[in-house]
């Protein structure tokens, strides 16, 4: 029985993993998938999708993965020619995986504008696959729509359990920083989850330099934690937090002082000198991040009084925001819904038992009218 060998050869490839014996593994792993390529079976559509993920893994552990990645894209294809939903929700994800590890940005966006990921797969998967997509999003500067994916991906998780830690710990990481490039800060509550409290702190003192534009907290922070953040894969997301800091600090500035000195800027931002707080502040007032001119006659920054916040667009656009967040939200949960089967056979003998009732009574009228 060929299910029977290839379950069997899927148990071995985990205990040699569990063994650590990864280049027997990948080696094992190889022959399992040219046997299920071989018999061509779709009995064995069932244990193909978990021999696909031990065949990368086992290759990813011996920094090999990009040897099998045209072996990855064919298996992609044939799943798709036998309408696999559970291999072609796997290797998806496998592929994206691959290019992420070699920083092929580029590649991974293209092969991900190319597909289509299947509904019906599995929900572990699914949330893979938005994470996944996050970042490749985050680091193509699409903020918005890189945070939307991150957060349903982390709304999609299991709440009572701390199964796939590890996830979860990158996955918050990820929201932390694309919060922080977005503009906005993390809620305190974020940080403050018990089995991740250890593991968020340095993106809590992260936050704090930002949210306190202290260029110089910044970058003390950046230099101590760099490892860390080169080890999460953040390290350059963290990076463009720089003018994120800079524009948080000016805005304050801008609503502490009517008129302040370029130079006085320059100390508080611990720039180099004025010109360079010249520059700033042209651009951020030209981003619309303050609303102040420029005297270069004296070396001042004069800013106006701000206007009134509620006769701006943005309390329609948090309106807006907030409204397709529950939506979306409303949306998932009608679509997770599940209901027990022959359900509506039951509903159905309900109806007819009550039509039967109705028949009785009208009988027993006729019945009656008929006697009188």
């Amino acid at each position: 029985y060929p299910e029977v060998e290839i379950y069997l050869i899927t148990l071995l490839v985990t205990i040699l993993l569990r063994e650590k014996l990864y280049i027997d593994a990948a080696y094992l792993s190889t022959l399992l998938i040219d046997k299920i390529r071989q018999y061509n079976r779709r009995s064995l559509d069932v244990f193909a999708s978990k021999a696909f993920f031990y065949y990368s893994l086992s290759y990813e552990l011996i920094n090999k993965l990009e040897n099998i990645r045209s072996t990855l894209l064919l298996l992609y294809r044939t799943s798709c020619i036998h309408n696999d939903i559970n291999s072609q929700a796997m290797l998806i994800n496998l592929i994206i995986r691959n290019y992420l590890v070699y920083n092929l940005i580029v590649q991974a966006n293209l092969f991900n504008q190319r597909i289509t990921y299947p509904e019906s797969g599995s929900n572990n998967q699914f949330i893979r696959y938005l994470a996944y997509i996050g970042r490749i999003k985050a680091i193509n500067l699409e903020y918005s729509d890189s945070y939307a994916r991150l957060t349903m991906a982390l709304r999609k998780l299991p709440s009572d359990t701390i199964i796939g830690l590890g996830f979860i710990i990158s996955l918050t990481k990820l929201i932390v920083i694309v919060q922080l490039l977005m503009g906005e800060i993390p809620e305190r509550s974020l940080f403050n989850q018990k089995h991740l409290q250890v593991y968020l702190l340095p993106y809590f003192h992260l936050t704090q330099a930002v949210r306190q534009g202290n260029l110089q907290d910044y970058y003390t922070i950046n230099e101590k934690y760099k490892e860390l953040f080169i080890k999460d894969k953040n390290y350059m997301l963290i990076k463009r937090l720089g003018h994120n800091v800079l524009k948080i600090g000016l805005k304050k500035i801008s609503i502490s002082y009517s008129r302040i000195s370029l130079a006085d800027i320059a100390v508080k931002l611990h720039l180099p000198n004025a010109l360079s707080a010249e520059y700033i502040c042209a651009k951020a007032i030209r981003d619309g991040v303050i609303d102040a001119t420029i005297d270069p006659t004296n070396g001042w920054l004069i800013t106006t009084d701000n206007n009134d916040l509620y006769i701006t667009e943005e309390p329609l656009k948090e309106f807006h925001r907030r409204i397709v967040f529950c939506l979306d939200v409303h949306n998932d949960a009608v679509k997770s819904m599940r209901y027990p089967p022959d359900i509506y056979k039951k509903e159905l003998g309900n109806g007819n038992d009550k039509s039967k009732d109705e028949e009785k009574s009208i009988e027993e009228l006729i019945k009656e009218l008929e006697d009188e």
